[in-house]
């Protein structure tokens, strides 16, 4: 589930993003989600964040996605990935093996 969150940025900062958001077609809102999502995924990365008993449910989702017939996508696949300290190398692996089985 999404959550929601109130966030107070300097003007200049807001104008920054504001002008990304508008060079890109996107709403502010929306290019503020992916910068924050991709700067997570940096954090998690080098290891700034501490795992959290959440990195276990997903990989019971994506398990029970599986066993309903659902192919992933990459982004749960990366999501698998950063929940499981897999690398870039071995998601793809991981990707090659699970899909060159359903063909």
């Amino acid at each position: 589930m999404s959550k929601r969150v109130n966030l107070t940025l300097a003007d200049s900062v807001y104008k920054d993003l504001e002008a990304w958001a508008d060079s890109q077609g996107r709403p502010v809102a929306n290019l503020a989600n992916h910068v924050i999502e991709k700067a997570i995924e940096t954090a998690k990365a080098a290891g700034e964040i501490p795992k959290t008993q959440n990195d276990n449910s997903t990989a019971a989702e994506f398990l029970k996605a599986l066993v309903r017939g659902k192919i992933p996508s990459i982004k749960d696949m990366a999501a698998l990935a950063r929940s499981l300290d897999l690398s870039e190398k071995e998601l793809l692996e991981m990707c090659d093996r699970l899909f060159s089985e359903k063909t």
